[in-house]
């Protein structure tokens, strides 16, 4: 969130309250693009792990066939477990 005024004022704090959002002002200072970098480079294996990865390739091989075929995407492509 940066300082601007529509982010200011009790109206904005009520409706952050209520969405239960943590909210913080960012700082004037430009970001450290290298500081950055290394902190995505250090949340990309806590966040992309390979169970996630292996979910995702599977759906987008089922997701695949339908597409290419310009077929209906149903239910059941959707709601399919992936295959182990």
């Amino acid at each position: 969130m940066d300082n601007a005024p529509v982010h200011q004022g009790e109206r904005f704090k009520e409706v952050i309250g209520s969405l239960k959002i943590k909210a913080y002002v960012r700082s004037k200072q430009p970001p450290n693009r290298a500081a950055l970098v290394k902190e995505i480079k250090r949340a990309i294996p806590e966040t992309i792990t390979p169970e996630k990865s292996k979910k995702f390739f599977s759906h987008c091989q089922r997701l695949y066939r339908p597409c290419a075929e310009f077929g209906q995407i149903t239910g059941a492509v959707l709601t399919a477990l992936p295959e182990d």
